[in-house]
């Protein structure tokens, strides 16, 4: 559910509650001031779209636990600058960080094995990704490269 979709004043902070397990599609897309969220441990799910175009969300550290995170789910988050994916990740959904302009490191987990179209595109702060031995990047229908600043698809 879209919870907070859109709340561009009220929100810059927030901390969740231990017992969350799942984000759901867009609960904080268009949420601008929202520059700091605390995500609870047992969190396995992110939903698409989720933190799209939270320009003021800088950091986000995602809990060990998190085995989905959605396409799009930080979609145009401008000023994210650092992002550690955790040790349970095995794929990279299409676009998902795709728009972070701000973002210049992305620490892959050794576990992962996919990266989805445009999943890092327009993130022109980032200049290297390092895949993992025996990750696999967008197929070559993909009109993009995953760590080059491409459009978004």
């Amino acid at each position: 559910m879209a919870a907070f979709f859109g709340c561009t004043s009220l929100l810059s902070e927030i901390t969740l509650p231990p017992t969350l397990t799942e984000i759901g599609e867009h609960a904080f897309a268009w949420c601008t001031s929202l520059s700091k969220i605390t995500l609870p441990p047992n969190l396995t799910e992110i939903g698409m779209y989720a933190f799209n175009g939270c320009t003021s969300l800088s950091e986000i550290a995602l809990p060990p636990n998190l085995t989905a995170i959605g396409g799009h789910a930080f979609f145009g988050c401008t000023s994210l600058s650092v992002i550690t994916l955790p040790p349970s990740r095995t794929k990279i959904e299409d676009n998902a960080f795709c728009g972070c302009n701000s973002l210049a490191e992305i620490a892959l987990p050794p576990t992962l094995t996919a990266i989805g179209c445009s999943a890092c595109a327009w993130c022109t702060s980032l200049t290297e990704i390092t895949l993992p031995a025996g990750a696999r990047a967008p197929n070559s229908n993909c009109p993009c490269q995953v760590g080059l600043p491409h459009p978004c698809s």
